[in-house]
């Protein structure tokens, strides 16, 4: 017996899933660090990533939380500037168009504060193929948690199953698993399959666009 689900609605995650951005937010990282005298190595900024941009905040403060909201903000207003300057990987407009013209609704899942969000999607194009986006400023508790998963599908009015969670990270994984979705791990971030194995997403891929040969999607 079949007991695999057509998928009608994707929630996906944008840094290094989308959008070719780690580099980016590595540089906005360091920017902030260095203005308060913080030396980080490039393997412990990158090993935070996928996770909320607050708590990495409060991570590099080490526990101080005015400290750390600065930090966080400060890399907020040095990576929106660079923006205009950080492309989708190669095929992903094709990818996402051809979901929306299938009638699939796209909801983008990020932890990322919602300003840096709606620059991308709107630097995109996104806003007009997707019903929105919940960032770290729509929720309480971010990625893995459900709680930002569990918006998107109320946005796209559908059932958990019905969905699927694509994402980079572990976080991605371990949320859309929280919150009853299917998952797919793409190798475009800081994971790849043995990483991900642990987590036993249904599908990895080496990149979203792979995704095309897979449609309509049935796992």
């Amino acid at each position: 017996m079949d007991t695999k689900n057509i998928i009608e609605g994707y929630i996906i995650d944008l840094d290094d899933t989308l959008v070719d951005s780690s580099e980016a937010h590595y540089e906005a990282w360091q920017y902030a660090l260095r203005k308060h005298n913080i030396n980080k190595e490039r393997d412990e900024v990158v090993a935070e990533f996928g996770n909320a941009t607050n708590l990495i905040g409060l991570t590099f403060a080490d526990g101080n939380k005015e400290l750390g909201d600065k930090l966080a903000q400060e890399k907020t207003d040095y990576l929106i500037k660079t923006i205009p300057n950080v492309a989708p990987f190669n095929g992903v407009n094709d990818l996402l168009q051809e979901l929306h013209k299938s009638g699939n609704p796209i909801c983008f899942a990020s932890s990322n504060f919602n300003i840096i969000i709606d620059a991308f999607v709107k630097a995109n194009g996104w806003d007009e193929i997707s019903i929105g986006y919940v960032g770290i400023d729509d929720v309480i508790h971010s990625k893995p948690d459900p709680e930002m998963i569990e918006k998107c599908i109320e946005k796209m009015n559908l059932d958990a199953e019905q969905c699927v969670m694509i994402g980079d990270s572990i976080y991605d994984i371990k949320a859309g698993k929280n919150a009853g979705t299917k998952t797919i791990g793409v190798c475009t971030g800081i994971n790849n399959e043995t990483t991900f194995a642990d987590y036993k997403p249904d599908l990895v891929l080496h990149k979203i666009t792979d995704l095309k040969n897979f449609l309509p999607l049935k796992i």
